[in-house]
Protein backbone atom coordinates (compact mmCIF):
# COMPACT_ATOMS: atom_id res chain seq x y z
CA UNK A 1 0.00 0.00 0.00
CA UNK A 2 2.97 2.62 0.59
CA UNK A 3 4.64 1.76 -2.66
CA UNK A 4 0.86 2.14 -4.35
CA UNK A 5 0.72 5.82 -2.37
CA UNK A 6 4.31 6.68 -2.69
CA UNK A 7 3.80 6.27 -6.22
CA UNK A 8 0.35 7.91 -6.57
CA UNK A 9 -0.95 4.41 -8.83
CA UNK A 10 -4.32 5.69 -6.93
CA UNK A 11 -3.91 9.42 -6.85
CA UNK A 12 -7.54 10.00 -5.91
CA UNK A 13 -7.47 7.83 -2.81
CA UNK A 14 -6.23 8.92 0.24
CA UNK A 15 -3.32 6.76 2.05
CA UNK A 16 -5.71 4.90 4.68
CA UNK A 17 -8.12 4.10 1.50
CA UNK A 18 -5.33 2.21 -0.22
CA UNK A 19 -4.67 0.11 2.93
CA UNK A 20 -8.14 -0.61 3.11
CA UNK A 21 -9.08 -1.65 -0.20
CA UNK A 22 -5.36 -3.99 -0.42
CA UNK A 23 -6.67 -5.63 2.85
CA UNK A 24 -10.23 -6.32 0.93
CA UNK A 25 -8.32 -7.60 -1.42
CA UNK A 26 -6.95 -9.95 0.78
CA UNK A 27 -9.76 -10.68 2.39
CA UNK A 28 -11.35 -11.90 -1.00
CA UNK A 29 -8.27 -13.72 -1.94
CA UNK A 30 -7.09 -12.40 -4.56
CA UNK A 31 -4.40 -11.11 -2.75
CA UNK A 32 -2.24 -13.52 -1.16
CA UNK A 33 -0.61 -12.65 2.58
CA UNK A 34 2.75 -14.13 2.81
CA UNK A 35 5.56 -14.18 5.88
CA UNK A 36 8.57 -13.61 4.31
CA UNK A 37 12.41 -12.87 5.94
CA UNK A 38 14.53 -9.17 5.02
CA UNK A 39 18.03 -8.13 5.75
CA UNK A 40 18.07 -4.71 6.90
CA UNK A 41 20.32 -2.71 4.86
CA UNK A 42 21.94 -0.49 7.86
CA UNK A 43 22.23 -3.00 10.12
CA UNK A 44 22.64 -6.41 8.33
CA UNK A 45 20.17 -7.87 11.20
CA UNK A 46 17.33 -9.81 9.73
CA UNK A 47 13.34 -9.42 10.46
CA UNK A 48 10.11 -10.85 9.43
CA UNK A 49 7.55 -9.12 7.70
CA UNK A 50 4.71 -10.05 5.49
CA UNK A 51 3.99 -9.10 2.17
CA UNK A 52 1.11 -9.46 -0.41
CA UNK A 53 1.43 -11.15 -3.36
CA UNK A 54 -1.03 -11.78 -6.34
CA UNK A 55 -2.76 -14.92 -6.35
CA UNK A 56 -2.47 -16.43 -9.95
CA UNK A 57 -4.98 -19.07 -9.16
CA UNK A 58 -8.07 -16.23 -8.26
CA UNK A 59 -10.09 -16.47 -11.27
CA UNK A 60 -9.63 -12.67 -11.69
CA UNK A 61 -6.71 -12.67 -11.39
CA UNK A 62 -5.85 -15.31 -13.93
CA UNK A 63 -7.74 -13.45 -16.71
CA UNK A 64 -6.14 -10.08 -16.05
CA UNK A 65 -2.72 -12.09 -16.09
CA UNK A 66 -3.54 -13.68 -19.29
CA UNK A 67 -4.42 -10.56 -21.36
CA UNK A 68 -1.52 -9.01 -20.01
CA UNK A 69 0.41 -11.46 -21.17
CA UNK A 70 -1.23 -11.15 -24.60
CA UNK A 71 -0.40 -7.71 -24.24
CA UNK A 72 3.29 -8.21 -24.09
CA UNK A 73 3.45 -11.01 -26.99
CA UNK A 74 3.13 -8.11 -28.98
CA UNK A 75 5.25 -5.47 -27.04
CA UNK A 76 7.77 -8.56 -27.04
CA UNK A 77 8.00 -8.59 -30.69
CA UNK A 78 10.18 -5.49 -30.82
CA UNK A 79 12.39 -6.97 -28.12
CA UNK A 80 14.50 -8.64 -31.01
CA UNK A 81 14.68 -6.13 -33.68
CA UNK A 82 16.04 -3.72 -30.92
CA UNK A 83 18.76 -6.47 -29.92
CA UNK A 84 20.01 -6.61 -33.75
CA UNK A 85 20.04 -2.47 -33.94
CA UNK A 86 22.14 -2.08 -31.01
CA UNK A 87 24.27 -4.89 -32.48
CA UNK A 88 24.79 -3.26 -35.77
CA UNK A 89 26.57 -0.71 -33.32
CA UNK A 90 27.87 -2.16 -31.02
CA UNK A 91 29.43 -6.37 -31.40
CA UNK A 92 27.83 -7.12 -27.61
CA UNK A 93 24.09 -5.81 -26.80
CA UNK A 94 24.49 -5.15 -23.50
CA UNK A 95 21.12 -4.87 -21.65
CA UNK A 96 20.98 -0.63 -21.25
CA UNK A 97 21.78 -0.29 -25.26
CA UNK A 98 18.93 -2.62 -25.65
CA UNK A 99 16.34 -0.76 -23.15
CA UNK A 100 16.99 2.24 -24.79
CA UNK A 101 16.70 0.70 -28.55
CA UNK A 102 13.32 -0.90 -27.01
CA UNK A 103 11.94 2.13 -25.74
CA UNK A 104 13.08 4.16 -29.15
CA UNK A 105 11.08 1.26 -31.28
CA UNK A 106 8.15 1.49 -28.88
CA UNK A 107 7.74 5.10 -28.08
CA UNK A 108 7.41 4.68 -24.45
CA UNK A 109 9.16 3.77 -21.13
CA UNK A 110 9.10 0.26 -19.69
CA UNK A 111 7.72 2.09 -16.58
CA UNK A 112 4.45 2.91 -18.98
CA UNK A 113 3.94 -0.98 -19.10
CA UNK A 114 4.10 -1.38 -15.25
CA UNK A 115 8.17 -2.15 -14.78
CA UNK A 116 9.58 0.12 -11.93
CA UNK A 117 12.50 -1.59 -12.80
CA UNK A 118 14.49 -2.58 -16.26
CA UNK A 119 15.06 -5.90 -14.54
CA UNK A 120 11.77 -7.49 -14.45
CA UNK A 121 11.16 -6.25 -17.80
CA UNK A 122 13.99 -8.65 -19.71
CA UNK A 123 13.06 -11.33 -16.68
CA UNK A 124 9.43 -11.78 -17.96
CA UNK A 125 11.19 -11.76 -21.60
CA UNK A 126 13.37 -14.41 -20.70
CA UNK A 127 10.44 -16.34 -19.40
CA UNK A 128 8.56 -16.06 -22.78
CA UNK A 129 12.23 -17.22 -24.72
CA UNK A 130 12.10 -14.11 -26.26
CA UNK A 131 15.69 -13.66 -25.46
CA UNK A 132 18.38 -14.89 -23.47
CA UNK A 133 20.78 -13.41 -20.99
CA UNK A 134 24.54 -13.79 -20.28
CA UNK A 135 26.30 -12.14 -17.35
CA UNK A 136 30.08 -11.23 -17.96
CA UNK A 137 32.77 -11.64 -15.47
CA UNK A 138 32.32 -8.27 -14.30
CA UNK A 139 29.04 -8.40 -13.81
CA UNK A 140 27.46 -6.75 -17.24
CA UNK A 141 24.36 -7.92 -18.69
CA UNK A 142 24.19 -8.92 -22.27
CA UNK A 143 21.04 -9.98 -24.35
CA UNK A 144 21.26 -12.80 -26.88
CA UNK A 145 18.81 -14.35 -28.83
CA UNK A 146 17.65 -17.69 -27.98
CA UNK A 147 19.26 -19.30 -30.83
CA UNK A 148 22.52 -17.31 -30.63
CA UNK A 149 25.71 -19.03 -28.72
CA UNK A 150 26.74 -16.97 -25.43
CA UNK A 151 29.43 -14.41 -25.97
CA UNK A 152 32.96 -15.85 -25.20
CA UNK A 153 34.88 -13.59 -22.00
CA UNK A 154 38.05 -12.84 -23.21
CA UNK A 155 36.08 -11.59 -26.70
CA UNK A 156 33.65 -9.40 -24.55
CA UNK A 157 36.61 -8.33 -22.29
CA UNK A 158 38.43 -6.97 -25.33
CA UNK A 159 35.55 -5.22 -26.01
CA UNK A 160 34.26 -4.15 -23.09
CA UNK A 161 37.28 -1.39 -22.12
CA UNK A 162 35.71 1.86 -23.30
CA UNK A 163 39.44 3.71 -22.13
CA UNK A 164 41.56 1.99 -24.44
CA UNK A 165 38.87 2.81 -27.12
CA UNK A 166 38.91 6.58 -26.57
CA UNK A 167 41.52 8.75 -27.86
CA UNK A 168 43.96 11.22 -25.23
CA UNK A 169 41.96 14.34 -26.20
CA UNK A 170 38.38 12.03 -25.78
CA UNK A 171 38.82 11.21 -22.09
CA UNK A 172 40.41 14.79 -21.80
CA UNK A 173 36.96 16.50 -22.72
CA UNK A 174 35.37 13.86 -20.65
CA UNK A 175 37.12 14.98 -17.41
CA UNK A 176 36.51 18.30 -18.39
CA UNK A 177 32.62 17.93 -19.04
CA UNK A 178 32.28 15.62 -15.71
CA UNK A 179 34.36 19.09 -13.91
CA UNK A 180 31.98 21.46 -15.37
CA UNK A 181 29.06 19.50 -13.85
CA UNK A 182 30.41 19.27 -10.71
CA UNK A 183 31.22 23.07 -10.54
CA UNK A 184 27.16 23.59 -10.99
CA UNK A 185 25.84 21.05 -8.86
CA UNK A 186 28.39 22.66 -6.04
CA UNK A 187 27.61 26.19 -6.71
CA UNK A 188 23.72 24.79 -6.00
CA UNK A 189 23.81 22.33 -3.86
CA UNK A 190 27.48 22.53 -2.29
CA UNK A 191 27.50 18.55 -3.47
CA UNK A 192 30.77 17.80 -5.10
CA UNK A 193 29.53 14.70 -6.64
CA UNK A 194 26.90 15.05 -9.33
CA UNK A 195 24.47 11.74 -9.81
CA UNK A 196 26.06 9.00 -12.09
CA UNK A 197 22.68 9.29 -14.36
CA UNK A 198 23.46 13.20 -15.07
CA UNK A 199 27.25 11.91 -15.84
CA UNK A 200 25.72 9.08 -18.20
CA UNK A 201 23.51 11.40 -19.99
CA UNK A 202 26.42 13.92 -20.46
CA UNK A 203 28.92 11.99 -21.95
CA UNK A 204 26.42 9.74 -23.87
CA UNK A 205 26.22 12.98 -26.14
CA UNK A 206 29.40 14.70 -26.18
CA UNK A 207 32.24 11.82 -26.26
CA UNK A 208 32.34 10.05 -29.47
CA UNK A 209 34.70 6.90 -29.44
CA UNK A 210 37.35 7.72 -32.47
CA UNK A 211 35.40 10.42 -32.88
CA UNK A 212 33.27 8.95 -34.69
CA UNK A 213 30.29 6.64 -32.65
CA UNK A 214 28.33 8.16 -30.20
CA UNK A 215 28.88 6.51 -26.55
CA UNK A 216 26.20 4.21 -25.38
CA UNK A 217 24.34 4.27 -21.84
CA UNK A 218 26.12 1.02 -20.72
CA UNK A 219 29.27 2.32 -22.21
CA UNK A 220 29.19 5.95 -21.05
CA UNK A 221 28.32 3.82 -17.43
CA UNK A 222 31.26 1.55 -17.37
CA UNK A 223 33.45 4.18 -18.45
CA UNK A 224 32.29 6.45 -15.51
CA UNK A 225 32.13 3.90 -13.02
CA UNK A 226 34.52 1.42 -13.64
CA UNK A 227 37.59 2.32 -16.24
CA UNK A 228 37.79 5.77 -15.05
CA UNK A 229 37.78 4.75 -11.09
CA UNK A 230 40.58 1.93 -12.02
CA UNK A 231 42.37 4.51 -13.58
CA UNK A 232 42.02 7.27 -10.64
CA UNK A 233 40.37 9.39 -12.24
CA UNK A 234 37.10 9.18 -10.49
CA UNK A 235 36.73 8.45 -6.28
CA UNK A 236 34.24 5.90 -5.37
CA UNK A 237 32.56 6.87 -1.99
CA UNK A 238 29.80 5.07 -0.54
CA UNK A 239 27.83 7.59 1.84
CA UNK A 240 24.96 7.61 4.07
CA UNK A 241 22.26 9.79 3.56
CA UNK A 242 18.91 10.03 4.58
CA UNK A 243 15.61 10.58 2.08
CA UNK A 244 14.42 13.74 2.45
CA UNK A 245 10.77 12.78 2.03
CA UNK A 246 10.84 9.31 4.28
CA UNK A 247 13.57 9.72 6.53
CA UNK A 248 15.01 6.07 5.86
CA UNK A 249 19.07 5.72 5.57
CA UNK A 250 20.70 4.18 2.97
CA UNK A 251 24.09 3.96 1.02
CA UNK A 252 24.60 5.86 -1.81
CA UNK A 253 27.41 4.77 -4.37
CA UNK A 254 28.64 8.95 -5.21
CA UNK A 255 31.99 9.50 -8.08
CA UNK A 256 33.35 12.70 -7.88
CA UNK A 257 37.11 13.63 -10.12
CA UNK A 258 40.23 12.94 -8.20
CA UNK A 259 41.99 16.53 -8.34
CA UNK A 260 45.46 14.74 -7.15
CA UNK A 261 45.31 12.53 -10.53
CA UNK A 262 47.60 13.77 -13.33
CA UNK A 263 45.09 13.04 -16.20
CA UNK A 264 42.78 15.28 -14.26
CA UNK A 265 45.13 17.74 -13.25
CA UNK A 266 46.63 18.00 -17.12
CA UNK A 267 43.11 18.49 -18.53
CA UNK A 268 41.66 21.14 -15.85
CA UNK A 269 44.58 23.31 -17.11
CA UNK A 270 42.28 24.71 -19.86
CA UNK A 271 39.34 26.52 -19.13
CA UNK A 272 35.70 24.44 -18.64
CA UNK A 273 33.46 23.95 -21.40
CA UNK A 274 30.37 25.46 -21.23
CA UNK A 275 27.30 22.94 -20.48
CA UNK A 276 24.10 22.84 -22.62
CA UNK A 277 21.43 25.37 -21.26
CA UNK A 278 18.85 22.49 -20.79
CA UNK A 279 21.41 20.09 -19.28
CA UNK A 280 20.69 20.20 -15.63
CA UNK A 281 23.09 17.82 -13.68
CA UNK A 282 21.46 16.38 -10.36
CA UNK A 283 23.73 15.88 -7.45
CA UNK A 284 24.54 12.45 -6.22
CA UNK A 285 22.83 12.70 -2.76
CA UNK A 286 19.11 14.22 -2.89
CA UNK A 287 18.07 16.99 -0.47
Amino acid sequence: ADVLTRNSVLPGLTSGQVWRLVNSLADEGILDRQTAIGTARETGDEYEFTRLVLDADHPLVADILDERQQDLSKVFAELPPAVREVRSRFDFACEADVQQAFEQRLGRKLRTLGYERPALFFKDAVRADVIRQWTAPDGTVVVVLPDEPEPEDEAFAAWRSVFNRLRDTEIEMAIRLIAAAEEQVYGETMQEAVQIGSLVYLLRGQIRVRGISELGNNEANYLIKTEFVQHGIMIHEAVRATHPQYGTQSLVDTYRLNPDNPMVKKALEKPLPQLSYNYRPKPAIMT
